[in-house]
């Protein structure tokens, strides 16, 4: 059991003593900017795993389930866009963004 200062036992909350360094984009985010800067075109996954400078078969694995979640749109096959609303309706996203958790990290997906 922790003690605190006046030796009672703590109650188990964290205060951070720093706030957090500001943290690198996701590898979906820096996808979704690549796509953003042309967002009429189609784009191949192996031509976003170059610029990313990682595996395309990892890139197309993570594009695939990005599309079944609903953040970006399959055109064909290994082609994806912006997952673009119609007009009229209203985007929501089908999960929390707490939920998934970026591979490029070296985290696992929970699952």
């Amino acid at each position: 059991m922790r003690l605190d200062s006046l030796g009672r036992p703590s109650v188990g909350l964290y205060t951070p003593v720093r706030a957090r360094p500001p943290q690198s984009p996701t590898r979906r985010e820096l996808i979704n900017a690549i796509m953003t800067s042309q967002p009429s075109r189609a784009w191949r996954g192996h031509e976003l795993a170059l610029r990313l400078h990682v595996k395309p078969r990892n890139m197309l694995t993570q594009l695939g389930e990005w599309a079944r979640l609903g953040f970006f749109t399959r055109t064909g096959l290994g082609t994806y866009a912006l997952n673009t609303p119609t007009s009229g309706t209203t985007f929501a996203p089908l999960v929390r963004m707490e939920m998934i958790r970026p591979t490029c990290r070296g985290r696992r997906s929970p699952g």
